[in-house]
């Protein structure tokens, strides 16, 4: 657990076992800021669309994903959406909660 009030940026891991020996990982971990945050999602995947039926909405899955495609989990921004004809509603999507947004 990661103290309340600790600054983003790059922290080393101390650790002391039982007989009071420490060991030090140097850049162990990394606190990033919300805008960090943003910067990690490199794309994003729409879930698997169930079956569809003529003029009637239909819901839709966006994750945000990293370079490994696992979803951004504290990604809570938005993005556009948009389809060949110009007709996609809603045309944004967002907030995403967790990193997905369905809408």
């Amino acid at each position: 657990v990661v103290p309340e009030g600790v600054a983003p940026g790059t922290y080393d891991l101390l650790v002391v076992d039982p007989w009071e020996q420490e060991a030090t990982l140097p850049a162990a971990f990394r606190l990033l800021s919300v805008e960090e945050l943003s910067e990690l999602v490199v794309g994003y995947r729409i879930s698997e669309i169930g079956p569809q039926r003529v003029f009637a909405p239909f819901p839709v899955t966006v994750e945000a994903v990293d370079a490994e495609g696992q979803v951004v989990p504290y990604f809570n921004g938005s993005l556009s959406l948009g389809d060949a004809s110009g007709s996609a509603l809603p045309s944004t999507a967002g907030f995403f909660a967790a990193g997905r947004w369905t809408g």
